[in-house]
């Protein structure tokens, strides 16, 4: 009797009898063999049974391996091992028992792998700070945080928690959180648990997952700490400065974070210091010893990307002379921060998705699977979600990066801390020394940027301190040494003084920005809130020469 065995690590989940002569294996609910993994293509391959003899076709973004071989189609043979996504998969024959000739487990017409880690690790930033919320059904509008490692839900009393929906079982399910992630489970229900619209036994129970159960519809939410605010506050941790209400939440969220070494998703506009909050969580971490490799997917050309993540053998490409270490390779023991990561290729984040389940790679035309220990932090100024609609970025990766989401506040939202900013960057400012009370600010200085609207957050400001100090007489900055950069500026209720087609409204945008940043295209880029890519396009087709 011929078995396929599936593993998730080193455990055995779920065991599938070669009946037939096609088993589809993926994360769709048609599949025979159902792997609930954002890793895993919705058919990400398929065995074929015949005549004794057993082969395998790929059919996956992600790849599928035979002992460790990346293949798109060959045979195979009892003990060989399939490697999919998180998962291990062995064809085995066993010699059938007279007495029991049934499987050592009973199945049902599908097996559904449901990823149970080994070992249960300590309680997180995610299980500190996940709730569900009601949307629809007889408990509409109700909040309930799960505090607890195991939360069973149902009709009757005994559940942890208990509903009211009388389309709900006595005891329909679980959600449970196992090594950093959650994870939702049917017990056996009447009507199912459907998660963003497909019915599953089993499943990893992503942020901003919807859960459907009878008549009621949940989200599951990881929230940001809104905690209570110290009454003694600080103004800064490591280089963050501030002192208002967001930014000491903010101080608590890094700390959090730096706690566990779960994946972190930094969202905020340009120049509101998403690699600052990136540096700060590693350096308050236990991997504070370790490498912080940046990465900025916005100014690496495509064809380059792979190699920047990954590396590459001698060989590997034209112009590859030397072997080369990759950012997951060099930030072992340490974090690899992924800036602005919804530039990165549609083509590359399937082997991103990879690395943030296996923590394993290969090197650009290697063959060795290398293995590495890090944290991943990344940031965007787009909202992920929508480009997910766009098709522009994938939905898996989405969720595989939303485990800790940290918000950044815009310095329009938090001017209250735009004087104790101004002070700092006189003090850190090269011309000063060290000492802000050389050159003192004006009341009236002060007042003109709280007024300002600041479309380049606290980049900008630092940007107009800086110059503010160059424009001064060198005893006091006074409102006359504050200038703003007029064509980018979004004060409310005025409109820029450009005219012309929306063309050379751009152009002269780009030009007067580039003039401010002395022609750095990159720092132009940030600036803008554009790709450096899309930057280098623009100027070489309206022809700038700055």
């Amino acid at each position: 009797m011929k078995v396929i065995e599936v593993y998730y690590r080193d455990e055995l989940l779920s065991e599938y009898q070669l009946s037939k002569k096609e088993i589809k294996i993926g994360r769709a609910k048609a599949n025979d063999i159902i792997l609930n993994d954002p890793t895993v293509s919705r058919v990400h391959a398929v065995i074929k049974f015949d005549k004794g003899q057993l082969s395998i076709l790929d059919s996956s973004t992600g790849g599928t391996f035979i002992n460790s071989e990346k293949i798109s189609a060959g045979s195979i043979a009892v003990n060989d091992r399939i490697t999919i996504g998180p998962y291990s998969i062995f064809p085995r024959e066993y010699e059938e028992d007279k007495d029991s000739p049934e499987l050592r487990t009973t199945w049902h017409e599908k097996t559904l792998a449901i990823p149970l880690p080994e070992k249960q690790a300590e309680k997180s930033f995610l299980l500190q700070h996940a709730s569900l919320k009601f949307l629809k059904g007889a408990d509409k509008n109700r909040t309930v945080r799960i505090e607890k490692e195991k939360l069973t839900f149902g009709k009757t009393d005994d559940n942890d928690l208990v509903l009211t929906d009388e389309f709900i079982s006595r005891h329909h399910g679980e959600i449970y959180f196992r090594n950093g992630e959650f994870f939702i489970r049917d017990l056996g229900s009447k009507n199912g648990i459907f998660i963003n619209g497909k019915r599953v036994k089993g499943s990893v129970l992503a942020p901003g997952s919807r859960i459907d159960i009878g008549e009621t519809s949940i989200d599951f939410i990881v929230s940001e700490d809104k905690g209570v605010v110290p009454e003694d506050k600080v103004d800064h941790l490591g280089e963050i400065v501030g002192k208002s209400q967001k930014i000491q939440s903010l101080y608590t969220l890094c700390k959090k974070a730096a706690s566990c070494d779960a994946t972190v998703l930094i969202n905020g506009e340009t120049g509101t210091g998403k690699e600052l909050i990136a540096k700060t969580i590693h350096s308050l971490s236990s991997r504070s010893e370790g490498p912080f490799v940046t990465i900025d997917c916005g100014s690496i050309p495509k064809e380059l990307i792979e190699s920047e993540l990954f590396g590459h053998e001698k060989g590997a490409f034209t112009g590859a002379q030397n072997q080369r270490k990759g950012a997951f390779e060099r930030g072992n023991k340490g974090t690899v921060f992924l800036d602005e990561i919804g530039e990165l290729p549609i083509e590359m984040q399937p082997k991103l998705l990879r690395i943030l389940e296996e923590r394993e790679f290969k090197r650009v035309g290697g063959d060795a699977h290398i293995s590495t220990d890090i944290r991943v932090i990344a940031a965007t100024n787009r909202e992920l979600n929508i480009e997910v609609t766009k098709g522009n970025f994938r939905e898996d990766l989405f969720f595989r990066l939303y485990v800790i989401p940290v918000s950044l506040p815009t310095l329009r939202d938090r001017k209250d801390d735009i004087p104790l900013l101004a002070h700092y960057f006189i003090k850190n400012n090269e011309l000063t020394s060290g000492n802000a009370s050389l050159i003192p600010i004006s009341d009236e200085a002060l007042k003109k940027m709280t007024d300002y609207s600041w479309p380049g957050n606290v980049r900008e400001l630092k940007n107009v301190i800086d110059r503010a100090i160059v424009n001064s007489d060198g005893r006091k900055i006074t409102d006359r040494d504050i200038q703003f950069i007029p064509t980018i500026q979004n004060e409310p209720g005025s409109t820029p003084a450009l005219s012309g087609s929306l063309e050379d409204i751009e152009k002269q945008t780009i030009i007067n920005a580039l003039k401010a940043q002395g022609g750095n295209k990159k720092a132009t880029a940030k600036v803008l809130g554009i790709a450096y890519s899309t930057m280098c396009e623009k100027v070489k087709k309206y022809k700038i020469e700055v």
